[in-house]
């Protein structure tokens, strides 16, 4: 079974995703929230604006990585 990563998956279409997605591949969703995670989710305490991916514990081969964070940060960024 191919190993996806999905950060940001507790709410809204990240979540819609890790649920499609949780039918045919491992889905580890790395978010702030657990608390609508599917049972079938590997869910990974993670905040997009301060945690180092390094640290979760992943498996060594990720097939499929989905970004879709609640926020995102733009502080890199010049605007007019």
């Amino acid at each position: 079974m191919k190993n996806i990563l999905l950060i940001g998956g507790s709410y809204g279409i990240g979540l819609e995703i890790a649920r499609q997605l949780s039918s045919t591949t491992h889905v580890f969703v790395a978010s702030r929230t657990s608390e609508n995670i599917p049972q079938n989710v590997t869910h990974l305490s993670f905040d997009v604006l301060s945690d180092d991916i390094t640290t979760l514990d992943l498996p060594e081969q990720i097939d499929g990585f989905v970004y879709c964070p609640g926020s995102v940060s733009y502080t890199h960024l010049t605007l007019p």
